[in-house]
Formats: structure tokens, sequence, C-alpha cells
């Protein structure tokens, strides 16, 4: 994937909108908290047993750039893309 900022990447996701600077540029897609490092684009999708909008201060802790979430979560210090439905938006990115 080339970098993209987030603005760029908002304006691929239908109703996305950035909470943060849309300047913030990213290269890696990452949605595993375990293994998303430093610049990535944390996106946080939700499963049967998981949710991983539960994990956001421990991916901004990894150093990822921003997340692309369902709802903009109160006092997060990283940007986020507030996308509606995560999977469907990371559909849109691909």
């Amino acid at each position: 994937m080339t970098m993209l900022s987030l603005g760029e990447a908002a304006r691929l996701i239908p109703g996305a909108s950035v909470h943060g600077d849309p300047d913030t540029t990213f290269e890696r897609v990452s949605t595993d908290s375990r293994t998303v490092g430093p610049g990535d684009l944390f996106v946080a999708l939700k499963g049967e047993r998981f949710d991983a909008h539960d994990f956001l201060g421990d991916v901004a802790a990894r150093g990822a750039a921003a997340a692309l979430v369902a709802h903009a979560p109160a006092g997060l210090a990283m940007p986020v893309i507030e996308g509606g439905e995560t999977r469907a938006a990371l559909g849109a990115l691909a």
C-alpha cells in the first residue's frame, strides 16, 4: 500500500470523518492489536467474541499512527477515522 493521509483515506470511505490531524500519514494497515507497529493504521474490528475498540489504548501505546473506528472514543490520544462499520470501511480502503 502506498502512503496515505487520514484525510485521503476518509474520502474513500462513505460517510467517514477524521478526528485529529487529517494530514497524519500511514503506510500499513493492521487489524491485530498484538502486531500493530509504529505508523500503522489500526482497524478496530468487532467480532462475535471480541471488540478491538477495547484495545485502542494499547495500539496507541505501541505507536500506531491512527485508528479506523466505528465511533470516536473520548480521550484517545491518537487521531481516528470514524467510519461506521469498520469491516466495510476496511473494504473501501482495499
